[in-house]
């Protein structure tokens, strides 16, 4: 063996044996409180928990069962998590982070920029860019929390926000497949709600104000719409509401409602799209604490 070889081998050996090394002796505890207390400070109300931190190729982290809280709650959480800085970025005033993920039996992938020089309360992210798809909904942390219902389907989706010297902006699509709603105790002995597609347009406008575009809903046994707008909070269930739709039940779902709940009492002498079956509505309140009435 000459002796190019022989220095070939060896340089690959070493590097072989130390990213073994790299791998083993990898700080995990301290990485994943290095990322716990950084979301702290951002966010005081933001607390997160990670299994384990490692490294990858190309220069990144993967973390494993990583579950973020708001106010002690569960809130968002992914069973793995790639994230790799843009090389060009990681000593200037603000970074670049590529990510991708498995969240809900679906997956995860964008980019976003992070300023360093932000302080407290500012927000530190300046760009966010992420396409999800095939997200289960009835496993988000966040859904479980409400008590009254469980939900199904999937969800696909992309999410842009900008942080600029005008506010916050972004924009949302998202799309829902197979989504069913089942009160935990059926209401006039309707079990479930079924929508086969559900399609949303969103936009973030200064202020916090997110403005629901389009949200149309297409199912067996109910059509409907919803617009209007959310005012956003720091705290999401503070959020306050301002939104109107409507409903139109399918001829054997309101004959199937009619035997347990007179259908006059929700139509009254209203002539609606739907030859009288159009069911109008509006939500106030908060999403914490939503209000409903009839129109």
């Amino acid at each position: 063996m000459n002796a190019a070889k022989k220095i070939a081998l060896y340089a690959l050996y070493t590097l072989v044996v130390t990213g073994v090394f790299l791998y083993y002796l990898f700080p995990s505890d301290s990485v994943r409180s290095y990322v716990a207390y950084q979301i702290h400070q951002a966010d005081p109300t933001l607390e997160m928990t990670i299994d384990s931190a490692a490294p990858m190729l190309p220069p990144g982290l993967t973390f494993r069962s990583a579950l973020l809280f708001r106010n002690a709650e569960p809130l968002v959480g992914a069973a793995r998590l790639n994230v790799t800085p843009a090389l060009t970025t990681l000593f200037g005033p603000e970074i670049t982070l590529a990510f991708k993920g498995e969240m809900y039996e679906g997956a995860l992938k964008g980019n976003m920029a992070l300023d360093r020089t932000t302080q407290r309360p500012d927000p530190p992210v300046r760009a966010l860019d992420a396409t999800i798809s095939g997200l289960q909904v009835g496993q988000l942390h966040a859904l479980r929390q409400v008590p009254d219902y469980t939900v199904s389907g999937r969800l696909n989706g992309v999410v842009s926000y900008r942080l600029t010297g005008d506010g916050e902006t972004g924009n949302i699509r998202l799309a829902l497949t197979d989504l069913a709603v089942r009160p935990r105790t059926p209401v006039f002995n309707i079990t479930e709600v079924v929508f086969n597609q559900v399609q949303a347009e969103a936009i973030l406008a200064p202020g916090r104000r997110l403005e629901i575009r389009k949200c149309s809903l297409a199912g067996p046994q109910v059509n409907g719409a919803l617009s209007g707008a959310i005012q956003v909070a720091n705290d999401p269930a503070l959020s306050t509401l301002d939104l109107t739709g409507s409903l139109t039940p399918h001829p054997g779902f309101l004959a199937d409602l009619g035997k347990e709940f007179p259908a006059s009492l929700l139509f009254g002498n209203r002539s609606g799209k739907g030859g009288g079956n159009e069911i109008s509505f509006r939500i106030r309140g908060t999403i914490g604490n939503p209000a409903f009435s009839l129109l």
